[in-house]
């Protein structure tokens, strides 16, 4: 990772999250957005995060909006990164944080709106419970919102749909969660060496942003990657041909729990 930052001391959050606010209000900092619109965001999100909770999941107006501010930043992040979503969906600002009792599943996934088939947004799983967490549900799910594939029995996703996703996610995160939590995301698709996201991850990492970018372009979609010799000419000095196949095989969901 490069640019790690220091963060500054500011009257943000409780004593418990001020150093997570600080840290968000940083990230925000970073949006490809007009400056004016940056300060605006970092205003409000100051002045939300002094009645903000512990608790990202408690029903307060604060910690609704906060939300809201998280999820509009990672995403003008995400598509400067990697382009912008799919143009004929609309995207729903406000993340719904799952409850396990009433989620027969509770991972983190994406939905689409009953009523609005075509507007999409993000659910984060029953089992973030920090703002950290939750921040990284959220980076990991928006690289998905750029073309939803909301039934991924029927719909085949490569491997470097999600490879990407943990890659952004793992990235952000450290720079700027990890920086002062000195450890990782307490869950994460890579604990596990074995499984199918550590494995998308382990390449899709060798490739550098604005490749992925040309990469998506040229596909349309990383979940539509699925020509091996194509992406070898995209990216000829970052993977291997054995590692480009990997990335253009279909990603295995069969024994993920992420």
């Amino acid at each position: 990772m490069n640019n790690m930052k220091h963060h500054t001391t500011a009257n943000t959050g409780n004593m418990k999250n001020s150093q997570y606010f600080e840290a968000l209000v940083e990230f925000i900092g970073t949006t490809p957005v007009p400056p004016e619109k940056i300060r605006l965001t970092q205003r409000k999100v100051k002045e939300l995060a002094a009645n903000a909770t512990d608790n990202p999941r408690d029903n307060v107006r604060e910690n609704y909006e906060i939300l809201y501010h998280t999820q509009e930043a990672i995403l003008d992040v995400v598509e400067a990164r990697y382009g912008k979503c799919d143009e004929d969906i609309d995207t729903y600002m406000h993340p719904v944080l799952r409850d396990a009792e009433n989620n027969k599943h509770t991972g983190s996934v994406i939905w689409s709106l009953k009523d609005q088939p075509r507007t999409f947004g993000i659910g984060v799983g029953s089992f973030a419970e920090s703002w950290e967490q939750v921040f990284y549900e959220l980076c990991h799910e928006t690289v998905h919102l750029l073309n939803p594939v909301l039934d991924i029995k029927q719909f085949r996703v490569s491997a470097l749909e999600e490879g990407v996703a943990v890659k952004f996610a793992e990235e952000t995160y450290e720079i700027f969660i990890a920086i002062y939590t000195c450890n990782g995301p307490l869950v994460t698709p890579t604990s596990n060496k074995s499984s199918s996201y550590f494995k998308a991850f382990s390449i899709a990492k060798k490739i550098p942003d604005n490749i992925l970018k040309l990469i998506r372009k040229e596909f349309g979609k990383f979940s539509a990657v699925d020509n091996a010799s194509l992406l070898m000419q995209i990216a000829p000095a970052c993977i291997t041909a054995h590692e480009a196949q990997q990335m253009c095989d279909a990603f295995d969901y069969s024994f993920c729990q992420f």
